[in-house]
């Protein structure tokens, strides 16, 4: 085996995300071409110059880092000769949606099938893995809630469940098996990411919102508009399936606590 290959079977062996995996071997890839082109140079100079010109800001070079030192660690097994540390990084606030934006981006699908999808990233504050992966046993409709098993850093977590999707959800798992997949597509198999996405941007469109909105951005306003009802951070903590609470804490930068209320000097 090459040390590629090699490095590839400890990244599975260890359990890592499949995406995770992806993005370390693509880091791997670049870092070894540009070995090749600067043989000239020590381990450490190598690393240091490589991980200095990586396009995407501080993000990308600490990823690009990640990868090269689990690949120390697991495949040549010694020290890596270039430590990077104090990593500045940019805090970006999560972009949320107004409640009347997402009314309008929902009514804006047709499709029962898709509008439910995007529904759930709202309402229940998923991932769009989790809706693709979601399958009728996990879905509480005596109580209301949602399972979500094995997601991210494969850890599960309890969430809640609107009222107004249950009797559709109830409908879409009839006749079913508590492993069966929620959401099928016309061929008998699961949405894709991709496809889910794709929906998304089209009723973004089709609803007029002028933002600069993703998926993700339907979780981050779960979230703010939850805090903005009064519901506990830590409950929050508990729904998104965040590690630490510092985490979450992002959302109070996000949740409007009156702030519009406030005059400006420029208008007192």
């Amino acid at each position: 085996m090459t040390n590629k290959e090699r490095f590839l079977v400890e990244l599975r062996n260890r359990n890592y995300a499949g995406r995770t995996i992806s993005m370390y071997m693509s880091y791997l890839d670049k870092y070894l071409v540009f070995c090749g082109q600067n043989g000239h140079l020590d381990n450490g100079e190598q690393i240091a110059l490589f991980l200095s010109s990586r396009p995407g800001g501080n993000e990308s070079r600490r990823l690009a880092w990640c990868a090269i030192l689990a690949f120390y660690r697991f495949v040549l097994k010694t020290r890596c000769p270039y430590t990077l540390s104090n990593v500045r990084s940019r805090k970006r606030l999560p972009v949320v949606l107004p409640k009347n934006d997402i009314k309008s981006l929902l009514d804006a699908i047709s499709n029962i099938k898709h509008r439910t999808m995007i529904s759930l990233l709202y309402g229940s504050g998923l991932r769009v893995s989790e809706v693709v992966s979601l399958k009728c046993g996990h879905i509480g409709f005596s109580d209301a809630s949602l399972r979500i098993v094995n997601a991210k850093q494969h850890k599960d977590r309890m969430t809640l469940l609107p009222g107004s999707l249950v009797p559709v959800l109830m409908e879409f798992c009839e006749g079913k098996s508590a492993n069966a997949h929620v959401f099928l597509t016309v061929s008998g198999k699961p949405y894709t990411v991709r496809t889910v996405q794709a929906v998304f941007s089209k009723a973004l469109i089709s609803a007029g919102i002028r933002s600069a909105a993703t998926c993700h951005c339907l979780r981050h306003s779960f979230a703010t508009h939850l805090l903005e009802q009064g519901v506990h951070l830590g409950r929050i903590k508990s729904m998104l399936g965040h590690s630490s609470l510092k985490t979450t804490m992002i959302y109070l930068h996000t949740a409007n606590d009156g702030i519009g209320n406030i005059p400006s000097p420029l208008d007192t």
